[in-house]
């Protein structure tokens, strides 16, 4: 429907502006002669110059998608709420480590409006659900990846791990909140001690 809004305002201020220069150009070639109170031709060009440019800068701001003008406002890096080590209460003492990076440059040379959202985690030996006893190798974490919709919202695609793509989780309350309940809770300083020993920090890759 939004779309559909847009679509709309864009063809009339399209038609608004072609109308603006029309009239623009006429009045640079029409032969009237000029009355001393009246402006002159190149101040009614100027004026319609000036309509036409606000008409086009209108027409610009109605395009952009809201949920992309607030992608746009999202923090990358520290800066943003989500990046942190978490502790999920369905795996305790297992790592959740979230990562807000930019965009990725696509094979056309354009970046996605939508920070890129990386999360690495592991879930313990089979079958336990819980991190207890030895650190977790490299070849035991799993990644996820998902866009960031704005300061608060990310879109997080699990199907990687058998889950669901696009689950929405809500960052409130110093924590990620998930549409089945689960909460992710921040952990102040992190938790260094949940990655794999040869690893400080887990890059992107």
């Amino acid at each position: 429907i939004v779309k559909s809004i847009a679509m709309v305002r864009l063809a009339t201020l399209r038609h608004a502006i072609v109308s603006a220069t029309a009239i623009s150009g006429a009045a640079a070639f029409s032969p009237q002669q000029q009355h001393p109170n009246q402006p002159s031709v190149q101040d009614r060009r100027a004026a319609l110059g000036g309509i036409a440019a606000g008409l086009l800068g209108l027409a610009t701001s109605t395009l952009a998608p809201p949920q992309e003008a607030q992608a746009a406002k999202a923090l990358t890096g520290q800066a943003s709420p989500f990046t942190g080590d978490y502790d999920d209460p369905n795996h305790p003492g297992c790592l959740r480590q979230v990562k807000v990076v930019g965009p990725p440059l696509r094979a056309d040379g354009t970046r996605s409006a939508f920070p890129l959202v990386e999360i690495k985690g592991w879930d313990g030996k089979d079958g336990e659900k819980m991190c207890t006893g030895r650190r977790p190798d490299r070849g035991d974490l799993w990644s996820i990846e998902g866009k960031l919709l704005s300061r608060d919202t990310a879109a997080l695609d699990f199907s990687s791990k058998g889950g669901p793509a696009g689950v929405k989780g809500i960052y409130q309350d110093d924590g990620i909140v998930f549409p089945d309940g689960n909460k992710w809770t921040k952990v102040v300083g992190g938790t260094p001690n949940r990655r794999p020993a040869d690893m400080s920090t887990l890059k992107s890759e």
